[in-house]
């Protein structure tokens, strides 16, 4: 099982995850006290979980759907990896 986070704001308009079975582990609203340019001061929060023969996938997806502006990101981590996905880019890293 893959767990991560997604900021809902950090989607751009009319993207679209498609294909790939999330299910939301937690909804959180918060108010930034500092947000960053381009970012609004309310945040949705999404703790989401998918298998992990999906992680790539989601990754590819999350990298075509995150806007480019405001320094948005998101990350989840399997077992094995952590991802840290920028709109139209994609790092992996082992854990441990």
């Amino acid at each position: 099982m893959l767990e991560g986070v997604l900021i809902a704001e950090s989607l751009r308009a009319g993207a679209q995850l498609t294909g790939i079975p999330l299910r939301i582990t937690k909804l959180t609203r918060v108010e930034m006290t500092d947000p960053g340019q381009d970012q609004p001061r309310l945040w949705t929060l999404l703790d989401f979980a998918a298998d992990e023969l999906d992680a790539e996938r989601l990754a590819d997806q999350l990298a075509s759907c995150l806007s480019s502006t405001g320094g948005w990101y998101t990350d989840f981590h399997t077992s094995r990896e952590t991802f840290v996905v920028f709109a139209g880019k994609v790092f992996r890293y082992a854990r441990g």
